[in-house]
Parts: C-alpha cells; sequence; structure tokens
C-alpha cells in the first residue's frame, strides 16, 4: 500500500496528522539514519534530548503503548512489541521527502541534512 506523497490528500492529511508528534518524527527522524535500533536505545537518546521532557521508561512506555504502533500501522515502522527492536517500514521511502522537509523546517538547513535529534542514536 505504498503512495507517493502529495498524490493522495487522504495519504497526506493521515501523514501529517502522523508526524504533529514530537515522538514519532523522532523516531522516523533516527530510523532515516539507523536501522535497526533498539527501543531502549531510542528512548535513551530521546530522554536526553533538549527537545522531550520525559525520563527513558516513560519515553520508552509512551513509545510502546502509543507511537510505534501507529507507525507501524502505517508501514513506516517495523517493529511489534515483542522484538524491542526497529527498522524502517515497507512504506518508510514514502515519508522521506516528507522528513526532509522537516528537518530542513526544523533546522533551518536548505539541504534538509541536519538532524535534530542525538548524534548517539545507533552509534557504538
Amino acid at each position: 500500500m505504498s503512495h507517493a506523497p502529495g498524490s493522495d490528500p487522504v495519504f497526506l492529511d493521515g501523514t501529517l496528522t502522523l508526524l504533529t508528534s514530537p515522538y514519532r518524527r523522532s523516531v522516523l527522524f533516527a530510523l532515516s539514519e539507523h536501522s535497526p535500533l533498539a527501543e531502549t536505545e531510542v528512548a535513551t537518546a530521546l530522554a536526553a534530548s533538549d527537545t522531550l521532557d520525559d525520563d527513558a521508561d516513560l519515553l520508552r512506555s509512551k513509545l510502546v503503548h502509543s507511537h510505534l504502533p501507529k507507525l507501524a500501522k502505517r508501514g513506516y515502522v517495523d517493529w511489534d512489541i515483542g522484538d524491542e527492536r526497529l527498522r524502517r517500514g515497507p512504506n518508510f521511502d514514502d515519508i522521506t521527502p516528507l522528513l526532509r522537509t522537516f528537518v530542513a523546517s526544523e533546522n533551518g538547513s536548505a539541504d534538509g541534512q541536519s538532524r535534530p535529534w542525538q548524534p548517539s542514536v545507533g552509534r557504538r
């Protein structure tokens, strides 16, 4: 069920609604750089960022019970509650142009190359 962004108003509305959450945007931004990622790694890095005010345990709970299921349902994230690993989903490439737009907007970067999350996500 892949759609080209902008070709379907229902797709675009649903995707933009999904991206209103800084939690979901941060997960997608991180996966655009590194895939797969551990749930705990993402939650810890996001909790350490200046953007979100939750501790890692609360953030992981919010991700697992609210945000990751929504991303998985749209096919942007490949995840299930028992796996504890996040991967780019089958429809991830559909959202890439919108992610670049958000990155450029949030960072004032015309090329969309700056990243708004902690650089330690996905690096060992």
